[in-house]
């Protein structure tokens, strides 16, 4: 049973994502959020998983040289990197 469910995970395809992936998500970057919004379906439909560093949910939130999040804000964000799809 252990192998099953290991062998099931590693044959999922995986994308890896830095803070700029997420950010241009986020954000609704013109030239980026179109290709991340592929991206991100295909994980909502189980296609592919979306790699990240433990890192990136702090750069994100603290957006790179911008104010500070609202808490709602903040929110929003950590909740989206809740999802089963991203580890």
């Amino acid at each position: 049973m252990f192998w099953v469910y290991w062998k099931t995970r590693l044959e999922i395809n995986q994308r890896y994502w830095d803070s700029n992936c997420f950010l241009a998500w986020f954000l609704d970057e013109p030239d980026k959020a179109d290709k991340c919004r592929g991206v991100i379906e295909a994980a909502e439909a189980d296609k592919l998983q979306i790699v990240t560093s433990a890192l990136t949910i702090t750069e994100v939130i603290k957006l790179k040289g911008k104010p500070r999040l609202k808490q709602e804000q903040e929110k929003i964000i950590q909740d989206f990197f809740e999802q089963e799809y991203i580890v």
